[in-house]
């Protein structure tokens, strides 16, 4: 027989303590007044001023089931970030800070307005004891010029000395240090400034550094190739000097963040960047190397790589804003048209312009509850979406190709083109429903009409003018005749199939359908209506196909 399995009684705090980690406690973590106080009297305070904290935002009926549990597991062990154990609970004595250890920040502009807008943005950040991160590699090098200042720029270095100070002088809430990131891409010109910025005594000393390494880096120090050191161009740039976009020894086009719509870019998203200089790879790598083993920085992140294995590396760049939808949005899977509220926690496959990728586990999942903005388009999509939402906005047209920028929903203004999905490669799913049923259902919101619980469909021979007789029936008529007669046997079985009733005063011709009443109730249609029910949404590529040529059947005309 097994032995019945009970729950471990043993607690972590039952372990004598050494005297570093209750000082860290004592500083850091432990809740006390203004005047040293202390609030939490044990560790076990604190376990339970968490718990309780975390158990709160629960139902009221389950919050004591899951605040013993909280306990249960801080008093084992379980230790969640800094931020929570410090300020959960703790809203009474602080209730300026956050229990999120880390943020980044949104994409700094190179402009005065955005760096001075982004340091006021993490200073309240620190103030609230988070940590934050940014990348300074969107600002232009050292020795640019700005035309709006007639001067030319100190570059990225000398604005990141800016944040450092400021992260210094803030006081950071819970007796934590400042903390930040900042990050740089390996071909921004300054890259070996920023690479050999800590070796200044006292320079940066707020900050983490990482460089963002590029697949096309390391190609070119396997190579041993020259490193181009490059940073984009302006249309006003392009125009003043005449440049040749094409001219490969001083023009190359990479990938490079923000939304900045003064720079150049491509059909495919890529900007068109003035090259500064050249310098063997193998030469930036083994300074980087060198202050890596000298001064522990700057540290790796491989860009490249990451985005590679972001769940979401088709649609978006991890540089961007968040992108969140409404719930009740359309997304076209492998099963088919899915509302995002039946996606969530699930692993799914999202078509996006026809080919199918594969979500994690978790699948979509609820972020928030935000102001939503609208899209629609002269052609009638809708999407609703935040303003935060990235679109690829049309701005121009090369060899009758659109050229694209990403923009924020909330920067589009009426009359901009936006780029749609093209589905047009992956045009077939399954689901519900077969496409006679589909031509059939059409035909009945259209041309039909229901008495009784039966479900009719009427044609009428040609148009009627007053004190004319009848003609026969007109070829089209006929066809559409034929194609409901076969739809109505293949979904009755011939069952009790009726055919087509004359009505000669009225120049009709009837079909009653058995079983087309309860089909279009189950789907929510009725006859007259042009409102598509999410039902009828979720039904597959067949019946859409079949439903959409009965309402032009019936009521579609061409136009030039």
């Amino acid at each position: 027989m097994k032995a019945a399995a009970r729950m471990d009684t043993t607690r972590v705090s039952d372990i004598p303590f050494q005297e570093a980690s209750l000082d860290i406690w004592e500083r850091k973590y432990r809740l006390c007044t203004k005047d040293g106080t202390p609030i939490d009297v044990t560790l076990d305070e604190t376990y339970a001023r968490v718990a309780r904290a975390l158990a709160d935002v629960e139902s009221p009926e389950v919050r004591e089931f899951w605040y013993e549990r909280f306990v249960w597991a801080l008093q084992r062990g379980a230790i969640p970030a800094g931020r929570i154990i410090s300020n959960a609970g703790a809203q009474a004595h602080k209730p300026a800070t956050s229990t999120i250890n880390c943020t980044v920040s949104g994409t700094i502009e190179d402009s005065m307005d955005d760096i001075l807008d982004k340091v006021h943005e993490a200073g309240l950040t620190l103030k609230a004891g988070c940590g934050i991160g940014y990348e300074f590699s969107t600002l232009r090098p050292r020795g640019a010029y700005v035309s709006g200042a007639g001067a030319y720029t100190s570059g990225p270095l000398s604005f990141m000395d800016i944040y450092d100070r400021m992260c210094f002088t803030v006081s950071s809430a819970g007796g934590r240090r400042g903390a930040q990131m900042g990050t740089f891409d390996v071909g921004h010109p300054d890259a070996l400034d920023f690479v050999l910025a800590k070796r200044e005594d006292g320079r940066l000393r707020q900050f983490n550094l990482s460089l963002l390494i590029t697949d096309e880096f390391m190609q070119a120090v396997r190579d041993d190739q020259p490193w181009r050191l490059a940073f984009p161009v302006t249309r006003k740039e392009v125009a003043q000097e005449n440049l040749d976009l094409e001219d490969a020894e001083r023009i190359v086009w990479r990938e490079w963040p923000g939304e900045d719509t003064r720079y150049v870019r491509n059909e495919t998203g890529l900007a068109a960047c003035r090259i500064y200089k050249s310098v063997p790879a193998r030469r930036v790598w083994n300074v980087i190397m060198g202050s890596t083993y000298d001064f522990a920085e700057p540290g790796f992140v491989l860009v490249d790589r990451v985005n590679e294995m972001n769940n979401n590396w088709w649609c978006e760049d991890i540089r961007a804003t968040n992108p969140c939808v409404t719930a009740d949005t359309w997304v076209q899977t492998g099963e088919g048209p899915c509302q995002v509220s039946e996606l969530l926690g699930r692993r799914t496959s999202v078509r996006v312009d026809g080919r199918l990728h594969d979500t994690t586990e978790a699948g979509f999942f609820r972020t928030a509850t935000r102001a939503v903005l609208r899209l629609e388009t002269a052609e009638g999509h809708t999407l609703r979406l935040t303003a935060d939402h990235r679109v690829r906005r049309v701005v121009g047209y090369e060899m009758g190709r659109p050229i694209t920028e990403w923009c924020e929903a909330g920067q589009l203004a009426a009359g901009d083109r936006v780029l749609l999905q093209d589905h047009r490669s992956g045009p077939h799913w399954t689901g519900a429903l077969s496409e006679e049923e589909g031509y059939l259902l059409g035909m009945l919101v259209s041309r039909g009409r229901i008495e009784d619980e039966q479900a009719w469909l009427s044609l009428w021979r040609a148009p009627v003018a007053a004190n004319s007789t009848y003609p026969g029936i007109a070829a089209g008529v006929r066809g559409i005749m034929t194609q409901v007669t076969q739809a109505a046997k293949a979904v009755s079985g011939n069952t009790a199939f009726a055919g087509w009733q004359e009505v000669p005063e009225r120049g009709e011709y009837r079909l009653p359908v058995p079983g087309l009443f309860g089909l279009a109730r189950r789907l929510g249609l009725a006859p007259g209506s042009s409102i598509v029910t999410p039902s009828t949404e979720r039904t597959s590529s067949a019946f859409h196909a079949g439903f959409l040529r009965a309402w032009f059947d019936a009521r579609g005309h061409l136009q030039e």
